[in-house]
Parts: C-alpha cells; structure tokens; sequence
C-alpha cells in the first residue's frame, strides 16, 4: 500500500511592510510566486524625467498585511497600524474605514492539501505547493476586489453615452433587445424597437438636462444611482482568475512520473472549486459522468470573455 504524502502550508511571516514601501518585501521566498503575477498586472508607476514608468508592484505588501491581520481584532489592527506608521486616524475613522474592506477569505486551505489532483500536478511542474497556495490567495483576493463591491471605473456620462450610441448605430433590418436583470428576479426585456429607440433619446434629453442643472435630483439621480458600488457577473470573474493563473502558469513543463493529467486549464478549474469561487462540482470534474468524454468545462464557460472590458476599479488593489 502507498505511502500516503502529507502536506503543510509554510506559515508566512508578518513581514510589517507599508505598502509603499513593497520592495522589502522582495526577498520573502513565499511571495515569489505573488510577485510574478503582481509586477505584471498590477504594477505600481513612479514618475521620471522620461514619463512614468512601472516599478515593483505595491499589491504584495498589501497582501501580506491583509494576510497577517485576517486574525487580529480591530483593536489589535490599529495598534499594528500605528507600530508601522500606516495609520495617523483615530480609533474611530480607523475603524469606520477599515470596516468597509472585505477580510481575506483563507478557509479552504484543508481543501487544497486534501486534493491529491491538485498536488500531484504541482509536484509535475516543480512548482511549490506553499508558495503556490499564496498566489492563489492572492490571485482570489484580486478578482473580488475588482468583481464584488468594486467601484465603477466609468462615469455615468461615458456610460450613458456608449448606450446611447450602441442604440443610434441599430440597424433597421435586425432585431434588438434591452434587458434589466435584477439579481434574484426574472430578468426584464424590451424587445420592441421603437421603445429602445425612445429610451436612447429620453437619456440624451437627461444628459443635456444634468448638464444644465435642469433636473431635479431629488426626482431621479441617476449619477447616484450609477456610482454605487458594483459586483460584476461571475463568469468574467472566473475569466479573470484564468488569465491571471496562466500567465504564471505558462512557463512551467511537466516532468516524468506524469499524473492522470497535467492539463493546466484543468488544475485552474479545479482551483476555482477548491477556492470556494463556486460550488460547481463540474469546475472540479475532468469528464462527463454520463459520457466519460472530457468536459472543458471552464475553458467553454469563459470563451466569449478573453476580452472583456472590465469596468471596475477595486477598493483594495485599485
């Protein structure tokens, strides 16, 4: 009988960096995998004689301290804070502004060591479970920020008038339809012409009204209503976990003794799974239980997204 492999996560230090002062967080080995994939989608700017140019990522200091205080009270957060000369609040706002940030979920990491799929793939391609685990954390904590409760990187302007422009570019001869999907309720659709069209000319006429103060907002604040936060569908939330794990996950070739499967966009589907992203088992399924044929399941649910447009700035990683 085999020898069963135990797995432990190596606990990451608290490193008490600032967070504009990331760079000395650089020789953490833990964070190597974290700040391949932050340096390149997440970089942070200085400005030089020759322009801004990109430097060293500030998104791994966040993380780090995100990770560390997952724990703490909020006494015990503004201590820290004030110890590290990131914070010179009172208690009160201190605590006021960090109650709106979402906590670093760090639940399933029992899921990721139990999941022999998983680990055999990463022992395939030399690539550390430890190491491996926090990019993960952090890649998820990426995508909810900019997914959930994120803040809307358009105005209300530039979106008004990209609806109204769609509208005035329809073609007579095909068919069109507006669709109002409340979360929760049944989805409502306009599929008559002459009112889509009459919507798009009811917009400019409040464009050109809020412009000229002619409206009264106590009436309808659309502006408000707009600017609220934002939570974005799940499925470019998912496309957006993928590209992010592939671009790390490029580089890397399997070596021998090979796994059942070494298939990259398999282990980021199950990684969705494991993360808690969704509870979809077919995430985690290789193969069609009714047919045995290979699912794709992830790679087809996210086709149409490659290039998506995400709208949306996060509270925490911006």
């Amino acid at each position: 009988m085999p020898e069963e492999k135990l797995y432990q996560i190596e606990e990451l230090p608290d490193l008490k960096v600032n967070w504009t002062e990331s760079c000395k967080c650089l020789n953490e080995p833990l964070l190597e995998y974290v700040w391949e994939v932050a340096n390149h989608f997440l970089p942070s700017y200085e400005e030089t004689d020759k322009g801004m140019i990109p430097v060293e990522s500030s998104a791994p200091a966040i993380f780090s301290n995100r990770y560390f205080e997952r724990n703490l009270t909020i006494e015990e957060k503004y201590k820290r804070a004030k110890e590290m000369g990131m914070c010179n609040t009172t208690f009160e706002q201190y605590s006021q502004s960090k109650n709106r940030y979402r906590p670093l979920d760090v639940r399933f990491k029992n899921e990721y060591l139990k999941s022999e799929e998983i680990l055999d793939v990463l022992n395939s391609y030399h690539i550390d479970i430890s190491k491996f685990w926090y990019l993960a954390l952090f890649i998820k904590d990426v995508v909810l920020d900019k997914c959930v409760d994120a803040m809307p990187a358009e105005t209300s302007n530039e979106r008004i008038q990209e609806l109204v422009g769609r509208i005035n570019e329809m073609p007579n001869e095909k068919n069109a339809e507006l669709i109002f999907k409340l979360e929760g309720k049944q989805k409502y659709v306009i599929a008559d012409k002459p009112t889509i069209k009459e919507i798009g000319v009811a917009l400019v006429v409040y464009k050109k009204l809020m412009e000229n103060n002619g409206l009264n907002r106590g009436q309808l604040d659309l502006k408000k209503m707009l600017n609220e936060k934002v939570t974005i569908d799940k499925t470019p939330m998912y496309a957006l976990f993928t590209k992010m794990m592939k671009f790390f996950l490029t580089p890397y070739t399997a070596m021998p003794p090979y796994p059942k499967s070494i298939d990259k966009m398999l282990l980021i589907s199950r990684m969705i799974k494991i993360l808690g992203l969704s509870d979809d088992e077919r995430f985690y399924q290789e193969c069609d239980l009714a047919t045995n044929e290979k699912r794709n399941f992830l790679k087809n649910l996210i086709r149409r997204y490659e290039n998506y447009k995400y709208t949306t700035i996060g509270v925490i990683y911006g």
